[in-house]
């Protein structure tokens, strides 16, 4: 999959972020291992990452300081304090049954299943964190 369809993709599927929620589409960013999308608005970064090796696509939801997302970095410790955390971890909790499982061996790897990877996140969002968006 060409990575302009890939941001494409999340444009159409994440379109409410600034459609509903008053997000920015501010960063689009493609490097050697993934492809990193970020929108925010005055207090909520959400951060949308393709990870090519994972064949997965992450999305995590940031409490924004001083405007900025702030990426965990370096060892957790217990004093550590998060301002970001993956949808996957609060689908986990408030709907088991919803949670998208990683890719097994001999998954079909094309657009298709990207795409519903995609889509399930955006419902995944809408659906279990719109309270925090």
């Amino acid at each position: 999959m060409k990575t302009m369809q890939f941001i494409e993709m999340c444009k159409r599927e994440f379109a409410f972020l600034e459609n509903v929620f008053g997000f920015k589409m501010i960063e689009q960013d493609v490097c050697d291992v993934g492809v990193e999308i970020v929108f925010k608005n005055d207090t909520t970064g959400v951060r949308i990452w393709y990870e090519f090796r994972e064949f997965f696509v992450f999305v995590y939801i940031c409490q924004l300081v001083d405007g900025d997302l702030v990426l965990p970095s370096g060892e957790m410790c217990p004093d550590t304090k998060l301002y970001c955390y993956d949808l996957g971890d609060l689908v986990a909790i408030r709907s088991p049954e919803s949670a998208i499982a990683p890719y097994q061996s001999g998954t079909l790897l094309n657009t298709e299943a990207l795409h519903a990877i995609i889509c399930r996140q955006a419902d995944n969002l809408t659906n279990y964190a719109k309270d925090i968006l």
